[in-house]
């Protein structure tokens, strides 16, 4: 039997990134109550090219999970 994860789960990826991640970022589509956000124009390291994005895009999923 395969255990689900109560928590929430962000997974946060540039579409630039190396094709390895972005496949391991699928993984999301499994993982109960999770959010993928796939950044335009970043590559591995989204919260350093965009951190102003970035944190808008975390300070409103937690405004969105903590609303539910």
């Amino acid at each position: 039997m395969k255990k689900q994860s109560k928590l929430l789960s962000l997974i946060h990826i540039g579409d630039l990134d190396h094709s390895f991640n972005r496949e391991i970022a699928e993984i999301q589509t499994g993982i109960k109550n999770s959010t993928r956000i796939v950044m335009q124009d970043c590559g591995h390291l989204p919260f350093i090219e965009e951190p102003e994005t970035f944190g808008s895009n975390v300070a409103e999923f937690l405004r969105m999970e903590t609303n539910d």
